[in-house]
């Protein structure tokens, strides 16, 4: 008996499938690392804003106290405090507290550098309460 060997139709099928989803997979997986991140350092420095405000609503509460309390709760944002800047407004009627938070960060993944991103993110978060 004589048997053909014929070679598989799909030989190698499953590497080029591989090689041509893997970007699009490390793609996404990227992007949901970085939006955690992102969302992570934005929520801190909300809260900071917010309780740097609710610091501010107390009475004889200074502009250098607000501030030490609001970068005391942003500490957890950022690993270089020169990149948070704090500016605490009290209202030219002093009912007003305004607390305003940047934060500039860098890309935790190169996939915004190879999209033409410089790099550089800034994050803004505001509170604003009134005193009683």
């Amino acid at each position: 008996m004589k048997t053909k060997l014929r070679p598989a139709p799909e030989a190698g099928q499953d590497i080029v499938e591989y090689a041509l989803i893997l970007p699009l997979l490390l793609l996404l997986m990227f992007g949901i690392i970085e939006f955690g991140v992102l969302f992570l350092s934005y929520n801190t420095i909300a809260n900071a804003a917010r309780e740097g405000a609710r610091a501010g609503i107390m009475p004889h509460a200074t502009t250098t106290d607000i501030e030490t309390i609001t970068r005391a709760r942003a500490y957890g944002a950022n690993s270089n405090p020169a990149n948070l800047g704090v500016q605490v407004v009290i209202g030219s009627n002093p009912n007003t507290v305004r607390v305003s938070v940047t934060y500039t960060t860098t890309w935790l993944t190169p996939v915004a550098a190879l999209m033409g991103s410089s790099g550089n993110l800034v994050l803004r978060a505001r509170a604003t309460m009134n005193r009683e």
